[in-house]
């Protein structure tokens, strides 16, 4: 008796055929022999016998032609006159599935005081922190993978994983996968891309096909909203800002979405808002009327309905162009409002300071300062330096330095320095020591050092007039031109032209392990997004909104979504607008990641960024 084991199935790949003989006589080899060809070996050789390897158990390995369809195997001894056939299918096609890409959610503007959750230039694109549900439809049975890359023009190739989830197919018989694929996980350098899908599918033979699976189109935005501005951050992600959308000042709540939570009226119009940090989250708003007035007033967050309540009252004349400072405490805070103007031959400049525990409140008289305006003040939880600049004539700047003791209120006038420069911002290196950046009456900058109340190295001479950040032992600033990156201690800054204007640098997160941080920044083509080790541009916009603060991306209930890319806030003329950036929030690793610290506009470096930063 002789027969083949079947051999239902074959593909490209070398296959074995078996034979079994049962007779008196064994010979060494049985005549092999194939219907429409040869069996070829793995070396190309002809294959024409079946070779004799246990008692009664001959096989040879060969492949068949790369042809589909079924091929006819014969065997033969023909001494004993016996012979035996079998029918095999050959497949050497990969599958070919159907391939659908789930269609962005439908977005219809608002009518809640003027969101915009559509981007008008790319109405059907999927948002950055999305994701797309891809289905592969196959009227084949035999597949083995499906292996899912994303892929674009600038973010090159990248892998983001198999397709597992089962599904109904549309054909009789067939297999249906699908993948919900996040659209963060390839690299975006742009503001608006497509980003196209690939499929690479294999079959249990080994047949495998990459399979284009069509684009998808990709943006940015998320919301904008017209008349708004000032915002700070509660540690879920809300905004509370100052807008003028219902025709009066308000002082309102919106969701990370853009929606409206709550709003009050405002008196005058809104400047500076400085969120709290204890469990009420008090909002500190500061407001001019009649251009020249300042009310400084407080709101429980926590319950929109409280009144939106003066905390001291201040004279006519006075002006405050520096955020409002909070000095924290164990269970307590304590909000600071300098102040400077001239009013009845009084060139004044205070400090108010406001305690959360008892309500009370202080004002120090920080002397008289003639023609000089105030700017960003600064807390390390025990120094309070506060910078004021001549208006003209020769650029020079006073440093008032308030020593706020174990109980933080009220604070001790402690000296005044006098500084070449107007100083146009304060960054905190370390505990105790601030550096303060300005400019000078000739091209260029000046970076102090002062350690409490004593300026403890000479002023470096920079080309810089724009406020600084500082990322590890590195201060980040920006001319009028150029971004520019110093060592401290150095006087040697290393710059790149980026013709950037009327901007404050605002520090993100390394988008991935071991990355440096981003910087975002405008010129004049729009945002720009800058890898801060490098100084190279990363991606840019032409969108014309100045960074103003960054986040986590969260959930519907303001959770953060640990490494999901963050959403940066911008301010333009039109209002402020929501950004989906690749970082994830601000830079929990940096001293100083913001003009004022951190979102929510502390001027605190002390207080603790973890709240919106989710690597």
């Amino acid at each position: 008796m002789l027969r083949l084991l079947p051999l239902t199935r074959a593909g490209r790949a070398p296959v074995a055929i078996t034979a079994e003989l049962v007779a008196r006589v064994q010979p060494s080899a049985l005549v092999l022999s194939l219907d429409g060809g040869v069996f070829r070996d793995d070396a190309g050789s002809a294959v024409s016998t079946l070779t004799l390897i246990d008692a009664g158990v001959y096989r040879a390995v060969g492949t068949f032609p790369a042809v589909d369809g079924p091929r006819q195997v014969f065997a033969a001894f023909p001494d004993a006159g016996l012979f035996t056939s079998m029918v095999t299918m050959v497949d050497v096609t990969p599958p070919s599935p159907v391939i659908e890409v789930s269609p962005p959610p439908a977005r219809v503007n608002s009518t809640d005081g003027g969101l915009v959750t559509l981007d008008v230039d790319a109405p059907n694109a999927y948002r950055r922190d999305e994701n797309v549900t891809v289905t592969f439809d196959f009227p084949q049975n035999d597949v083995a993978t499906i292996a899912v890359d994303l892929f674009s023009d600038g973010g090159g190739l990248q892998p983001v994983g198999s397709a597992s989830g089962v599904c109904a197919s549309r054909f009789d018989g067939g297999v249906c996968r699908q993948q919900v694929v996040d659209l963060w996980r390839h690299p975006m350098h742009a503001y608006r891309d497509v980003v196209g899908v690939l499929a690479r599918v294999t079959d249990d033979l080994g047949n495998s096909a990459a399979v284009d699976g069509g684009r998808a189109k990709v943006t940015r935005f998320k919301w904008s909203r017209g008349n708004i501005y000032a915002p700070s951050l509660t540690r879920g992600g809300d905004l509370i800002v100052f807008t003028g959308e219902s025709g009066a000042p308000q002082l309102a709540r919106f969701g990370h979405d853009g929606t409206q939570l709550w709003s009050q009226p405002a008196v005058g119009n809104g400047s500076h808002v400085t969120m709290g940090s204890q469990p009420d989250e008090r909002a500190y708003a500061s407001s001019v009327v009649s251009n020249i007035r300042i009310s400084a007033r407080a709101t429980n967050t926590a319950i929109p309905t409280q009144t939106f309540a003066p905390l001291f009252p201040l004279l006519d004349g006075f002006e405050q162009t520096s955020q409002p400072v909070l000095v924290t405490r164990p269970n307590d805070e304590i909000a600071y409002f300098p102040t400077a103007g001239a009013f009845f031959n009084c060139n004044c400049s205070f400090v108010h300071g406001w305690r959360l525990s008892n309500q009370a409140s202080v004002t120090v008289d920080a002397g008289e300062l003639p023609g000089y305006t105030l700017k960003t003040a600064v807390t390390d939880n025990e120094n309070l330096w506060v910078p004021f600049m001549t208006l003209g004539g020769g650029f020079e700047s006073d440093i008032v330095v308030l020593s706020l003791g174990a109980g933080g209120f009220p604070p001790t006038l402690t000296t005044r320095a006098r500084v070449v420069g107007g100083v146009e911002s304060a960054a905190i290196f370390k505990q105790g020591v601030v550096y303060l950046a300005g400019h000078t009456d000739s091209d260029g900058g000046v970076l102090y050092a002062m350690s409490g109340a004593t300026v403890t190295s000479p002023w470096v001479h920079l080309p810089m007039n724009r406020p600084t950040v500082l990322i590890g032992t590195d201060a980040i600033f920006a001319s009028d031109q150029r971004t520019c990156r110093l060592p401290i201690g150095s006087t040697t800054p290393t710059c790149v032209d980026l013709m950037q204007f009327s901007s404050s640098p605002i520090l993100g997160a390394a988008p991935a392990a071991g990355a440096a941080p981003v910087l975002y920044d405008v010129n004049s083509s729009g945002l720009v997004a800058i890898d801060s080790a490098t100084l190279s541009v990363v991606w840019q916009a032409p969108v014309s909104v100045r960074p103003r603060s960054i986040d986590c991306s969260r959930t519907d209930g303001g959770q953060p979504r640990p490494g999901v890319p963050g959403v940066l806030y911008g301010a333009s003329a039109e209002g402020l607008s929501a950004l989906i950036v690749d970082s994830p929030g601000i830079d929990g690793t940096a001293r100083w990641p913001m003009p004022t610290h951190d979102p929510r506009n502390t001027g605190n470096s002390t207080v603790p960024l973890t709240n919106f930063y989710c690597p």
